[in-house]
């Protein structure tokens, strides 16, 4: 099933109002680690049962990549990357 989103469907947890669209960026990751590292570790819990079974682990992660990615996707022109004073390797403005 697909589905499309555009500014203005109605929102359908609130009783009033209407959805304005704003575009994002995926900077992190959500990694499903299973039982791999909960085996190794024998991190286990008692289900309600009173069963032992293993912990299913999981992780999540802000890559420095998609994080520059990001930075340049904001703060760009014409010519390239602007570098925002926070992130940039050296403070240098050059002037025309």
């Amino acid at each position: 099933m697909q589905t499309s989103v555009s500014s203005g469907n109605p929102i359908p947890v609130r009783a009033v109002g209407r959805d304005p669209l704003f575009a994002g960026i995926e900077v992190g990751h959500v990694f499903k680690l299973g039982n791999k590292y909960s085996k190794a570790m024998k991190a286990i819990f008692l289900d309600q049962f009173g069963k032992e079974k293993f912990m299913v682990m999981g992780c999540y992660g802000i890559g420095i990549g998609r994080t520059v990615a990001a930075a340049i996707e904001q703060h760009h022109d014409a010519d390239g990357i602007v570098w925002p004073m926070p992130l940039a390797p050296y403070a240098v403005i050059i002037t025309r």
